[in-house]
């Protein structure tokens, strides 16, 4: 049980990720309407149920993938040298990028180029930071988010997409630092015209301002062709 409770009067948003005793993990958009709300106390109870499947499911899983490879070790698996890695060629692809499309204040962030592989998406991404202090960055995460303004209320809805893998030159950046990163997910099979998918990235200590960047629901090359 899991009891939520905003510290602030004013308007803001925020997320939080809760992990079951089994390793399940929930990923979860929080928006309070502040003071300006039409019915300022909300209550609700959200009742989780896991996804149910013929195929018995491992003893966790996760909505997260916290694995990191060093530029030295990216590459090639050992036991298949000559079998191809998508995800080095990607991630080659990313740093070879000498002006992203930058985007955020201190902190910057940037898309790249996505390929649909095997039936899964990998997406390139680079973050610099431009402040005068190190930053910490969370593993990447993916989320089918829409916004839908009525004249009575507003519905905000945030569904995490799983992201299978992922890989990251650091995490941990210093002033004037760059990191390069790809990440893999399986794109969902459609949604909704109001919906948009974004890549999430935010800091250690700043989990509660992310930056949302904008991703292609269809990717602009299929196995590295274009």
């Amino acid at each position: 049980m899991v009891f939520l409770k905003p510290i602030t009067a004013e308007l803001s948003e925020s997320n939080a990720l809760v992990t079951t005793k089994s390793g399940q993990e929930i990923s979860l958009q929080l928006v309070s309407a502040g003071k300006g709300a039409i019915n300022a106390r909300v209550d609700f109870v959200v009742e989780y149920h896991q996804r149910r499947s013929m195929v018995i499911p491992p003893e966790t899983q996760s909505l997260v993938i916290a694995e990191i490879r060093p530029p030295s070790t990216i590459g090639p698996s050992s036991s298949d040298p000559l079998k191809p890695d998508p995800l080095a060629r990607e991630l080659t692809k990313q740093r070879s990028l000498s002006s992203p499309d930058w985007q955020g204040k201190e902190v910057l962030a940037a898309t790249g180029a996505s390929v649909d592989e095997h039936h899964q998406t990998i997406l390139g991404f680079s973050v610099l930071n431009s402040t005068k202090r190190v930053v910490e960055l969370l593993p990447p995460q993916l989320e089918l988010s829409s916004n839908n303004h009525g004249k009575s209320s507003k519905r905000t809805k945030a569904e995490p997409v799983v992201v299978a893998e992922y890989r990251l030159t650091t995490r941990r950046l210093a002033p004037g630092q760059r990191a390069d990163g790809v990440v893999v997910f399986e794109r969902p099979a459609f949604k909704e015209s109001s919906e948009r998918l974004q890549l999430q990235l935010a800091e250690a200590e700043r989990v509660d301002r992310p930056i949302l960047l904008p991703v292609p629901f269809t990717a602009s090359s299929v196995g590295g062709t274009q």
